[in-house]
């Protein structure tokens, strides 16, 4: 059968798929057109991604699958695909996707992964390497992984398995996205992982951070993403000594938590030469000294981050709430509370970040109206009742609005309007 697609050059079907995902590329496409047909068989869709797919879709693409060509692929187990896993691998046998370079297996246990280990040495080109652990046990893949000669990138759960069971060191690993560690782990992972340009670890007790100041191992590190457990604190003094060990970074994450007075101080951070040296800095710190409503101290601590070094030099803006400070490039979306909320104090010239990356919004059942047109990217929109919606100038704007939150009934008319 012919198609109006048919009459497309194929330059033009490639410029389309590239606005799609490629399992959605195959279930479009697919058995249309003989035409189109040899234009998906020429086409690079080696890439599949099943998280969240729809059952008949994945039925339809496992039965017209070329399992030679994939080169990665993610699976997951979570509540909107469960059991999708054990299933892919009923139909497929790992060791036989031969050009496989990354496997991303999601909300998975002990029980499902341990029937695949074994084919994973099998795949000579599998360069990354994510698991991420339902359960609160970690995966048994210790003793696999020193099998994984060619293996770059590694993202697990829990550091559990870098505890005894991985007995050669992994050289050739690059990334690690090492989950919750605990000091032992953490000694351990510095003997297996000798060789890290980038690591993403969370870290359960202060005394840990001692033990990355007193090494060199990891001196090449470029990359860190740093988090301390909610129960521990910090000082800028142990957090410098643990910078100065890593010369070369250029990207540092730090999630911590300490005093106000001690940590939230722009020019004593502008000091250390590794923060000097960075190309990106992002950071949230959390007061365990709130100051409530003391606009005088955010006002100081806001100074303390106004600096040429910051805003001119560096361009990293810094936001203060109550109980935080942090760049606003890790702003994490909050509910957006009107009007008992109000965008923080930043060091920005603007709040446009703050709006673009506000998603939720609820409005008070005492408020008569409301502007809410540079909340451009709102998600999630609770109202008291259905007059609350209709002082809403234009609420077709929110193309990207999903949930619609209402505590009394609301009628047909409005819905239809929506």
């Amino acid at each position: 059968m012919t198609t109006y697609l048919d009459h497309l050059p194929v330059e033009l079907l490639y410029m389309i798929f590239q606005f799609m995902s490629n399992c959605d590329v195959i279930w479009t496409f697919f058995d249309v057109s003989p035409y189109l047909n040899a234009v998906l068989d020429n086409y690079n869709w080696r890439t599949l991604n099943f998280k969240s797919i729809l059952k008949m879709r994945f039925d339809f693409i496992c039965n017209h699958l070329n399992i030679q060509r994939v080169i990665s692929l993610t699976l997951s187990d979570d509540l909107k695909t469960p059991g999708q896993v054990e299933l892919f691998f009923n139909r497929f046998n790992l060791r036989d996707f031969i050009n496989l370079r990354s496997l991303t297996l999601l909300s998975i246990t002990n029980e499902v992964i341990y029937s695949i280990l074994s084919d994973l040495p099998k795949l000579k080109y599998l360069t990354s390497l994510i698991t991420e652990c339902r359960s609160s046990q970690p995966l048994l893949l210790g003793q696999i992984l020193t099998q994984l000669k060619s293996l770059e990138s590694l993202s697990v759960s829990h550091g559990d398995i870098f505890d005894h069971n991985v007995a050669l060191p992994l050289r050739n690993l690059k990334v690690l996205y090492a989950g919750t560690c605990n000091f032992l782990e953490l000694r351990r992972l510095q003997m297996i992982a000798p060789s890290l340009v980038s690591l993403t670890i969370s870290l359960q007790a202060n005394h840990q951070l001692q033990l990355l100041s007193n090494s060199d191992i990891w001196s090449s590190l470029e990359r860190l993403n740093l988090t301390l457990n909610r129960e521990t604190t910090t000082t800028f003094t142990e957090i410098q000594r643990l910078l100065f060990r890593f010369y070369n970074l250029t990207h540092l994450t730090l999630n911590i938590r300490g005093s106000a007075d001690n940590l939230a101080d722009g020019h004593r951070w502008e000091t250390c030469s590794t923060i000097i040296h960075l190309r990106k800095f992002n950071f949230i710190i959390e007061f365990t000294d709130s100051f409530m409503d003391d606009n005088r101290t955010a006002n100081e601590i806001l100074k303390s981050f106004s600096t040429p070094f910051w805003r001119d030099i560096k361009k990293w803006y810094v936001a203060i709430t109550t109980h935080n400070v942090y760049t606003i490039s890790c702003f994490d979306d909050q509910l957006f509370i009107v009007p008992t909320t109000s965008s923080p104090l930043s060091t920005s010239s603007d709040n446009h970040w703050f709006y673009s990356k506000t998603k939720r919004i609820k409005i008070d059942k005492n408020i008569s109206s409301i502007n809410l047109n540079r909340f451009y990217n709102l998600e999630r929109f609770d109202v008291f009742d259905e007059n609350k919606l209709l002082s809403i100038d234009n609420i077709n704007q929110f193309i990207h609005l999903r949930h619609l939150i209402t505590h009394q009934a609301i009628s047909n008319t409005i819905l239809d309007s929506i």
